[in-house]
């Protein structure tokens, strides 16, 4: 009798407590692990609000690819919304993603004049096809402003930026913002291309024309160089295309080259104008001489076999 006997429960007083241990299974119930929230743009509001909370790479480049591929919303166009959108941008996105958006990609390896096509990965042409406007270089030339400002404050504020690795990335922006054969045609076409008043668009287009053919990029860029070299007491550091006038020249005449190339007959006479005046402006620099022959030469000669 005494094998048929199975103890269901032993139990002992410990400190007047009675403590009791069951044979019994029990199922630990499994920690609950909080989903990560969907970060999917649905408008350009909720593309801002992803943008100011500090996204993750995978909800960056999800909002971009959503402001590049809006049926009803336009980030080249100028609106107060879309200037926010560049700003926060500009301000959080770029410092915070650029070298790892870069990655091997240096733009400093571009030579105005020679090939013109570089390698970038899918995610940094995503981010460069919402600023490569005339909102987005003023947006990234106010932040080298602002930057070469502190450079020169006597009080830095401990543990704040770095200032030097961030005109660093501010200026390789730029450069890679501007290079290449095209870029001038496509910030014409962003400017003209959006259903805004004459007035506004051409407003913005002579915005444009003192950006680029004024030589204000040359000297805010130059500062800049200045400061980086200073800030790292290194002589011999990363030199920009955009701060040299010949090489800077070089490369807005074979823009200006490319965009005549590329022009009709019976373009219109808007595009005909805006390209003139480009070319006009441009002469201002101070470093016209052989490569603004060039631009005459064959964008004359091109014109005559097309006509």
């Amino acid at each position: 009798m005494e094998g048929l006997l199975t103890p269901v429960s032993t139990s002992y007083k410990t400190n007047g407590k009675e403590k009791e241990a069951q044979d019994a299974l029990v199922e630990v119930p499994k920690p609950v692990v909080p989903t990560k929230p969907s970060f999917q743009a649905s408008s350009p509001e909720g593309a801002l609000e992803i943008l100011k909370n500090e996204p993750d790479r995978d909800a960056l480049i999800a909002t971009l690819r959503y402001l590049v591929n809006s049926l009803h919303f336009d980030i080249m166009s100028p609106s107060p919304l879309a200037a926010q959108l560049v700003h926060v941008l500009v301000s959080d996105a770029v410092p915070n993603y650029w070298n790892v958006l870069q990655g091997s990609q240096k733009s400093k390896n571009f030579k105005p004049g020679k090939s013109r096509k570089s390698r970038k990965s899918s995610d940094l042409t995503i981010l460069l096809s919402c600023l490569q406007s005339v909102t987005g270089l003023n947006a990234v030339l106010l932040r080298v402003k602002q930057h070469i400002q502190l450079s020169k404050e006597s009080n830095k504020t401990v543990g704040g930026p770095n200032i030097q690795d961030i005109l660093t990335i501010y200026l390789q922006l730029l450069q890679t913002l501007l290079e290449g054969d095209d870029t001038v045609q496509k910030v014409w076409q962003s400017v003209w291309s959006t259903s805004d008043p004459i007035p506004k668009q051409r407003a913005l287009w002579n915005e444009f024309l003192n950006l680029v053919g004024g030589g204000k990029i040359l000297g805010l860029v130059a500062e800049a160089e200045d400061v980086i070299r200073t800030l790292s007491k290194n002589a011999d550091g990363e030199r920009y295309w955009i701060a040299e006038g010949s090489q800077y020249s070089k490369w807005l005449s074979g823009d200006l080259v490319h965009w005549i190339r590329s022009l009709q007959v019976d373009s219109a006479e808007n595009e005909w104008k805006s390209c003139s005046e480009l070319f006009n402006k441009s002469l201002r620099l101070g470093h016209k001489g052989k490569y603004c022959s060039v631009i005459l030469i064959e964008a004359l000669t091109d014109r005559a076999q097309r006509a």
